[in-house]
């Protein structure tokens, strides 16, 4: 067996995209709104649905 001596790398600092998500090309935020909207008429028809009248 021979030691490689690996192991050091797990403390780099990891490499991140220096774009957000919103910045990035391809966002679309018509699809990101109706996404919420979408959310929102599920949990209010959720509450509707389990409320105890």
């Amino acid at each position: 067996m021979r030691i490689q001596g690996r192991g050091a790398e797990r403390h780099l600092p990891v490499e991140r995209p220096t774009l957000r998500r919103h910045e990035r090309p391809g966002f679309q935020p018509d699809r990101a709104a109706l996404w919420a909207v979408m959310l929102g008429v599920l949990l209010i028809l959720v509450a509707a649905a389990s409320a105890h009248i």
